[in-house]
């Protein structure tokens, strides 16, 4: 989850020598507020200020016990740049909506990308097997280790365009606002 950043100013988190390159899935920021309010079982206006916060890390109370690491998130528009921006190591971003829309084509740049060497139907038949239907199911019937434990699912809709049946216009704007200038770059 954490964005792309130097440590201590002087290393990055993710070292080039390390590092063969990463796969950036990039969403619909409005998306990705009721995906995540729902996730996180916050309110919408919560995630709002969340996703608009260039200090937000998951973890970052140390008052208690964390189950993970802190991890430096910032705000959408700052975890977007900090990746797609930063020359260190390769980055092949995929659009969420493309994942949906042309499911084959964008799967197989990720995987010619990573250089792996697989034919279109090994391909597909991996696409198959991590359908969202299917992945819904399976937690259904089997639960999902990474499902918050006050959270219904993790797998919940995972549609484009959700967005539009759970915010009002001042959310809408408020995110739009902060991060109009990279939404419309991707």
């Amino acid at each position: 989850h954490d964005k792309f950043y130097w440590v201590n100013n002087q290393q990055p988190l993710f070292p080039p020598d390390v590092s063969f390159g990463a796969i950036y899935f990039i969403r619909n920021p409005l998306d990705v507020l009721v995906s995540f309010a729902h996730h996180s079982s916050k309110s919408i206006n919560k995630m709002v200020k969340t996703m608009n916060n260039s200090d937000f890390a998951f973890c970052e109370r140390d008052d208690m016990l964390q189950n993970q690491l802190r991890q430096q998130i910032g705000s959408w528009s700052d975890h977007v740049k900090s990746w797609t921006e930063q020359k260190i190591i390769p980055v092949k971003v995929l659009r969420y909506e493309d994942m949906i829309l042309d499911t084959f084509n964008t799967f197989k740049a990720a995987v010619q990308f990573l250089k792996i060497n697989k034919n279109d139907q090994q391909i597909a038949a991996a696409i198959q097997k991590s359908d969202f239907k299917i992945l819904a199911q399976q937690e259904k019937e089997n639960g999902f280790k990474e499902k918050l434990i006050k959270s219904e699912s993790f797998f919940r809709k995972g549609q484009i365009g959700d967005w539009q049946n759970s915010l009002n216009n001042m959310q809408r704007i408020k995110i739009i606002e902060k991060n109009q200038e990279i939404m419309a770059k991707f």
